[in-house]
């Protein structure tokens, strides 16, 4: 197919991360393209690869270019480019059909699938295949293996210089509302003189997830050479994951066509945290699994076998890697949503009377594992150690030097205290006496995002009592927080059928 010539059009178009232009349907029978095929854009020496969506509003002649684009590559209004059509590599798409059909991929068919995906030039018909076969005909070990690798090289690898040879990271697979231990851990282990360059991605299907809890604080979006020289500066970093610095590239676009699907293997989870942990340098990973109905992992047999798959493929890497399985009936800590679990942390850090005590708790014993892990000390003095890096107020100190270096409040001093929850709020009290026995998870979860969350950093939703505590009728529950009147209204409409904290 020949390339061709258009004129760019300026669209009042955000959505996001996606990579899209939109042409006439003249232009598009003319140069026999249709929706969601894959272009490359050249201007300026630079060449970008993006989906066609086809609008019948789009002048012929012209090309709209959305909000996202626009902004990041700098395109002038009126300027001809250069559009030409690009074909996936036949070798990956054999190999999609051979996985289909239920054969073994070798490491050659897997590194042709990832870099096509990975390039930008696989369809997302092509991927939702690709994602559909494997969660159809689970992977063996060496496939996991082999595709965190291609996934890893196919972005930037990043290598460390450390005296020790130990780059440190915790990774929670999740499923558990507010459970940001990753905050109070992160400067726990730095404050050692531990490396630990921490990447994390943002929430897909729950209230909030690390990046929107850190963004509320601090910038988090950096390039591979500023990473290298926040973690020289203090011994980590807390950076999303995709965005500039371009980890394991692929794993983003597999998730945009997984997601609607609800395809998300197990094999899959295990196969995007190796890839993004080998990407980062890491050399001494701990894995945290929350087993509980509502978590992703409901069953101890299943989180025995991604145990073993999580060892297997970081042995493979010459990674040391622990895993830990922990509870998931309830939340972990009291605030669900971006700025009432940052707030949560840092009452944690900075040792707040009315901090939570359960995510302090499962904080100070993962930090204690990760401090074995690495060697620096073991069993009661690990957790010993831990616990006085926040007790004396060392992990505090690294906290706000983290927050310094990425751009966060220059005057730091009270934090916890600092924050505005969303003005719109809303009380529920217990309508009966008796003890908590239960928490409908997913229905919190629910309610959480109906609220706003994660895109309202004020939204959420705060407990006052967990499970096992007594309650009196009308003692107070929990409250919603909304920055919206409809979604707190539509938020209570829902509480009035479900009921979410179950008393007897």
């Amino acid at each position: 197919m020949e390339s061709f010539y258009l004129k760019v059009k300026k669209l009042n178009i955000e959505i996001g991360e996606a990579m899209m232009v939109m042409i006439s349907e003249d232009d598009a029978v003319k140069n026999n393209l249709k929706s969601i095929d894959k272009v490359s854009l050249s201007f300026d020496d630079q060449k970008i690869v993006v989906d066609i969506i086809i609008n019948p509003d789009i002048e012929p002649g012209n090309i709209g270019v959305l909000s996202d684009i626009w902004k990041k590559y700098k395109l002038k209004d009126g300027e001809t480019i250069k559009i030409s059509y690009v074909d996936c590599n036949p070798a990956a798409i054999e190999a999609i059909r051979k996985r289909a059909l239920g054969k073994e991929s070798t490491e050659e068919d897997i590194k042709n699938i990832i870099k096509e995906i990975s390039d930008g030039k696989m369809s997302d018909v092509l991927m939702t295949y690709y994602v559909a076969s494997s969660f159809l005909n689970k992977p063996t070990l060496e496939e996991m293996y082999y595709t965190a690798k291609a996934m890893a090289e196919c972005g930037n690898v990043l290598k460390f210089k450390t005296k020790d040879k130990i780059v440190a990271d915790k990774h929670c697979m999740g499923g558990v509302l507010g459970n940001e231990t990753t905050m109070i851990i992160v400067p726990i282990i730095a404050s050692l003189g531990i490396t630990i360059p921490k990447s994390f991605s943002k929430a897909i299907t729950t209230p909030a997830a690390t990046g929107e809890c850190v963004d509320v604080l601090m910038d988090i979006e950096f390039d591979e050479q500023e990473v290298y020289k926040l973690v020289e500066k203090n011994n980590c970093c807390l950076i999303w994951g995709g965005g500039k610095i371009k980890l394991a590239p692929a794993d983003d676009k597999i998730i945009k066509v997984s997601y609607p699907l609800s395809l998300e293997p197990h094999s899959k989870a295990v196969i995007s945290i190796m890839a993004k942990k080998f990407a980062m340098g890491i050399t001494h990973c701990l894995i945290d699994i929350p087993v509980g109905k509502s978590a992703k992992v409901k069953d101890m047999k299943t989180a025995l076998e991604l145990k073993k798959n999580f060892e297997y493929v970081g042995k493979r890497f010459g990674m040391k890697v622990g895993v830990e399985i922990t509870d998931a009936k309830e939340p972990i800590g009291r605030g669900v949503g971006p700025m009432l679990q940052v707030r949560e942390v840092l009452r944690i850090l900075e040792q707040h009377p009315d901090r939570s005590l359960d995510l302090e708790n499962k904080a100070l014993f993962l930090a204690s594992r990760l401090i074995e892990l690495t060697g620096y000390a073991k069993g009661s003095k690990a957790l010993q150690i831990a616990t006085e890096q926040l007790r004396l107020g060392k992990a505090l100190k690294k906290m706000k030097d983290i927050m310094r270096a990425q751009g966060g409040k220059e005057n730091i001093g009270k934090l916890a205290d600092d924050f505005e929850l969303a003005k719109f709020k809303h009380d529920v009290f217990a309508k009966k006496q008796g003890t908590i026995v239960d928490f409908d998870m997913k229905m919190l979860n629910g309610i959480a995002r109906t609220l706003g969350c994660p895109l309202d950093i004020q939204a959420g939703i705060y407990l006052y009592k967990k499970l096992k505590e007594d309650v009196a009728i009308g003692d107070k529950l929990f409250t919603l927080y909304s920055e919206d009147k409809n979604r707190l209204r539509e938020a209570l409409k829902t509480l009035e059928k479900h009921e979410v904290v179950e008393i007897l």
